[in-house]
Formats: structure tokens, C-alpha cells, sequence
């Protein structure tokens, strides 16, 4: 079984979802360290009507992935409102499992909640993948000199 939720107050959680995330995005935000994920994390806490959200999700009652709802994700150039579905990220031995259909499905429900109508993302290899789940291509952006998809999806 799979539970989404707001990422717990849990010392060990947050350091791991800050470990994670340095991990999968350092190519990308070469400045970013650990630390710069909890101050997001720790920012996520600060309103339930605003975000940054970030969100966790548990198989069977593991920790498994991650993903944020964020109201600018960093592109440089980026004219998108937001807000943005960030960070997805799901753990190798969580793949395959329905984990990331999961988060996604529960960052969609949330921009609802919050009143949003249309979800930004850019993915630099998953194009496919969110088209397969009603995303739509809008166009080709470029972040430390690699091309990105920016997708977005009425909610």
C-alpha cells in the first residue's frame, strides 16, 4: 500500500529526503548542499494554503519518494505562473511499484486544493512519462546548458 502526505516533522525523514534530493539535482544546482534541502524543507512547514509543499510517499510503510508543489522552480527565464510539481523523486527500490503515479496524483489534488488551475514541471528525461499522464509539452528551456521540457497540466 501507498500513503502520500505532507513530509512529517521526523528529524530522520528530512534528512533523508534532503540527502536524496542533494544527490539527484547536485549536477543541476551545483550550489545547493543538504542543508539548502532542509531550509526547504523547513520552509514547506509554513502555510497550508501557500506553498512550497513538499510531500512523502510510504510503501508499505517505508519511505519511498518525494515531491514538491513549488510557486517558482529555478528555471532561469521561466515566464510560467506556477505553480511547479518539483522534485519527484522516487527511491531505487521503490521503482516500478505505482510510487511515482502516486505522488503525482496526490501533488495534483493539492494544487486543486489550493486553488490552482494549471501545473508547471520540467523534466530533463521524463517527457513520455507525464505525457502518459495528461501532461502537456510547452516547450524547450535550457538550465546549466542542458535542454529541459516544460509540461504543464490543467488540474
Amino acid at each position: 500500500m501507498i500513503q502520500c502526505e505532507r513530509i512529517p516533522s521526523d528529524a530522520t525523514v528530512r534528512e533523508t529526503v534532503a540527502q536524496w534530493s542533494h544527490a539527484e539535482w547536485q549536477a543541476s544546482f551545483p550550489a545547493d548542499t543538504p542543508d539548502t534541502y532542509l531550509q526547504i524543507l523547513a520552509e514547506s512547514d509554513a502555510s497550508d494554503t501557500e506553498p512550497p509543499f513538499v510531500y512523502v510517499a510510504w510503501l508499505e510503510g517505508e519511505l519511498a519518494g518525494t515531491a514538491s508543489l513549488v510557486p517558482d522552480d529555478e528555471l532561469p527565464g521561466a515566464t510560467e505562473p506556477g505553480p511547479w510539481l518539483a522534485a519527484m523523486y522516487v527511491h531505487p527500490n521503490a521503482r516500478r511499484q505505482g510510487v511515482a503515479n502516486a505522488l503525482l496524483s496526490h501533488v495534483e489534488d493539492e494544487a486543486r486544493r489550493i486553488g490552482a488551475s494549471t501545473v508547471y514541471l520540467y523534466t530533463h528525461a521524463q517527457r513520455e512519462w507525464y505525457a502518459r499522464h495528461g501532461w502537456n509539452f510547452v516547450r524547450v528551456a535550457t538550465l546549466n546548458d542542458h535542454n529541459v521540457d516544460v509540461m504543464c497540466k490543467t488540474v
